[in-house]
Parts: structure tokens; sequence; C-alpha cells
């Protein structure tokens, strides 16, 4: 699998050319903070994203919403796949799943961890783990089975 060098750059990229104006994901993808170096990274198909919980992204309880976790995971999980993808293609997601672990709440900086497991034409498996920075709580984690199109992230 290739690792692209430029990797910062792509993911800045990707946070423009996405449409996604007032969504969870585009405040997510515009949040995300790339972590190189962190003893949460095992091998070159992970990435490791920081992202601070946003009062928007709460319920009622005051912590975050499953809802908005299942968006971190599907977009954090979209970046896994374009560092190891060499066509870099746009994905859909065919099925996501999320366990809830522990809660977050508003100002946590969360970790994610997200992984790309293969690809296998037309299919990417990938998965990713949330924690809550400072003590590790692990917060949840999931798989999401995306569908590569034969179109680079940033064509129209």
């Amino acid at each position: 699998m290739s690792v692209h060098k430029n990797f910062f750059d792509i993911m800045a990229k990707f946070a423009l050319v996405n449409r996604r104006t007032g969504t969870w994901a585009e405040t997510i993808d515009k949040g995300f903070h790339l972590i190189e170096h962190h003893k949460l990274i095992q091998n070159e198909r992970q990435i490791l994203l920081m992202l601070k919980v946003l009062p928007e992204f709460c319920n009622q309880h005051g912590t975050i919403h499953g809802g908005a976790l299942c968006t971190i995971l599907d977009c954090a999980t979209a970046f896994s796949t374009l560092k190891v993808d060499k066509k870099m293609r746009k994905n859909v997601s065919v099925e996501l799943n999320f366990s809830f672990l522990n809660p977050a709440r508003v100002n946590d900086n969360l970790l994610i961890r997200a992984e790309t497991l293969y690809i296998r034409e037309p299919l990417a498996e990938t998965r990713a783990d949330i924690f809550i920075e400072n003590s590790l709580v692990h917060v949840g984690s999931g798989n999401h089975l995306q569908m590569l199109i034969n179109k680079r992230f940033d064509e129209e």
C-alpha cells in the first residue's frame, strides 16, 4: 500500500472540496488536527486525528451525541482510506457500525485512530477507535465498509 507523503495537504484540500455546509461533517473535517507521532499509532495504515468536542456535537445530557460519533468515524475512516488508496478515490458508505463505551463532554479533546484494514476492489474495510485525549478513556469504536468510486476525491 502506498502512504502519501503530503497527507496534511490532502486533508486540507478534502475539507475544502466537500460541500456539506452547515453539517457535522463539515465542522468535523475542518476541526480535525493530524497527529503524526503518538503511542496510539501502531502501523502505517493508521492515522491519528484530534478533534475538540463542540457544544453543537452534544445531546441534552451534555455528552457527545451518538450521531456525531458516527459522523466522526465516517469522516476519519474516509481520511484513512485516502492515505492508503493509490488512486485517492471518493467513497460511499456501504455499512457502518459503532459501539458506544464511555461519554465525552464539551471541550474534551478526542483522539481518533482510524485505519484502513484492506482495500479489495471495489471495497475498503476500515475501523476507528475514539479516545479522550488526557485519560485515553475509550469512548467507542466501529467499522466502516466503503465502496470506492472511480473518481479522485478532488474531482467534480
